[in-house]
């Protein structure tokens, strides 16, 4: 066997041929047999599957036109048996390119539907493989009919999966819904447009799902989001030891609200152990109604809600959010829903390290809204920033929120820099006054927030232009904005 060239003394092209030939054939075909077997093998089986998974086989066309329900059914069964029988290309059924009529179709075990068409998370755009209802005037499903759903909820589905498909509802006509897997094991959704369903666009439950790349759009139909006598969602998620990466979870897009109740929420979770990546939750009443319990949430954001952005339940406990960011909640009503919303009795423990706010041109009432009144189940924010809402950055009771002490986001000091910043909390162990703010530039906006039991005073003076004309001591969770001029900063 060569061994590795010594560098300076062995040329590494004579070296790497001297390994390749150890290994390749001159056709560059692999020496070793059983390996060129295996690679044989996995390619065929993977042809095969393609080959009698066709639904074209098994009589659909994928014109628009034809009913195509018993056709894909059919395939699906076919599939099932090849995959309960052993057959190492089972399992597979292949959508050629097209726009599919259906009926409600029943996933089984073992079985991948698979478009080969990606949609990709947070876009919406449809694939080349298109799954619609079966048009009768205004007909779609059905009221309380699923697209594609698994045959009995009490019995739970295992290795099965919907890859690369786009579907459509057509759901402001009545109530049907998109996926239905409330009882599933290993279920692999991936590349999947789902939009327009007056019901839930996905409902998940079980254990090991994991849903990637993604868009959800549910609760469309007005009639069946008024009929709601209790929390629901565009998407309904519980189980255990999910993973949720890069989806776009979206309401009924009115941006409105349905109630006072906010029963329609863009997705409702008692999901645990659960991970929650790169997702958008947007236009529900609340974005996203949070009642499970240790799940991570990672860089999601809760963008343009009607309601609330977060809102907690009474299991939402020991939850983390990571990085997230909350964008124009309160969309239906100005200054009145928070970007988080806790409640006393629900959602307690939970830890959101370093939340960013922005208005978006909305007003929220507070980015922080917690009524948590027993200490010993208080909710931890730590390093919040962002714009401040309409009546205040934050109104906790027994829950906290935590500065990094040295941070540029601390105000501290009678002259303290705001270089490239925009939220600061005014942090003083004694009594100060803020006599000139260093490092701004012309048209920066500095919002600070007291925190520190009014020891910090902002004084109206050459360099600080205040309303009124008069200095001010910030209140804890009392904001004022700055817009920096040529030569001065001005309250706005």
């Amino acid at each position: 066997m060569p061994v590795k060239p010594t560098i300076g003394q062995d040329p590494w092209g004579v070296t790497l041929n001297a390994h390749l030939e150890t290994s390749l054939n001159l056709d560059g075909t692999l020496k070793d047999a059983a390996i060129n077997t295996a690679a044989t093998t996995i390619n065929t089986n993977m042809a095969l599957g393609i080959e009698w998974g066709n639904v074209r086989r098994y009589g659909a066309r994928g014109d628009i036109v034809q009913d195509e329900t018993s056709y894909i059914q059919a395939a699906i069964d076919a599939a099932y048996n090849r995959f309960a029988s052993g057959q190492p290309y089972g399992g597979i059924v292949f959508f050629p390119p097209g726009v599919y009529a259906s009926g409600p179709l029943l996933l089984r075990d073992g079985v991948i539907l698979y478009g080969g068409g990606r949609i990709g998370g947070q876009g919406q755009v449809f694939g080349p493989v298109r799954l619609i209802p079966v048009t009768s005037g205004v007909n779609e499903l059905g009221t309380g009919k699923w697209q594609i759903s698994q045959a009995n909820p009490a019995v739970s589905i295992g290795n099965a999966g919907i890859v690369g498909i786009s579907m459509q509802g057509r759901g402001s006509f009545n109530h049907s819904g998109g996926l239905y897997f409330p009882n599933s094991q290993d279920l692999i959704i991936s590349s999947v447009y789902a939009n327009d369903y007056g019901m839930q666009a996905l409902v998940v439950g079980g254990q090991l799902a994991k849903v990637t790349d993604s868009f959800f759009q549910g609760l469309i139909s007005p009639s069946f989001v008024a009929a709601l006598t209790s929390r629901s969602g565009a998407s309904l998620l519980s189980g255990v030891d999910h993973q949720f990466l890069h989806n776009e979870f979206t309401g009924g897009g009115y941006l409105t609200v349905s109630s006072a109740n906010l029963y329609s929420a863009t997705v409702s979770s008692t999901c645990s152990h659960s991970l929650f990546d790169g997702n958008v939750f947007q236009t529900g009443d609340i974005g996203y109604y949070v009642n499970g319990a240790q799940n991570r949430h990672v860089g999601c954001r809760f963008d343009v809600n009607g309601g609330h952005g977060v809102a907690g339940g009474p299991d939402g406990f020991y939850n983390t959010f990571t990085g997230c960011q909350w964008n124009a909640n309160s969309f239906a009503t100005t200054n009145t829903y928070d970007h988080i919303h806790m409640i006393d009795g629900l959602a307690a423990q939970n830890h959101f390290h370093q939340p960013h706010f922005n208005s978006g041109g909305t007003t929220v009432r507070y980015c922080i809204y917690d009524a948590l009144s027993n200490p010993n189940f208080a909710n931890t924010y730590y390093d919040p920033t962002g714009e401040t809402g309409g009546t205040g950055f934050y109104n906790l009771s027994e829950s906290r929120v935590l500065i990094t002490p040295g941070g540029l986001r601390v105000l501290a000091g009678a002259t303290p820099s705001v270089l490239n910043q925009t939220t600061y909390v005014a942090v003083n162990g004694a009594p100060t006054t803020v006599t000139n703010l260093l490092g701004g530039v012309k048209g920066q906006r500095v919002t600070i927030i007291g925190f520190d039991a009014g020891k910090t005073t902002i004084q109206h003076n050459a360099n600080i232009i205040l309303t009124g004309g008069v200095n001010n001591t910030l209140a804890d969770n009392e904001a004022i904005t700055l817009l920096r001029s040529v030569s001065n900063w001005v309250q706005i």
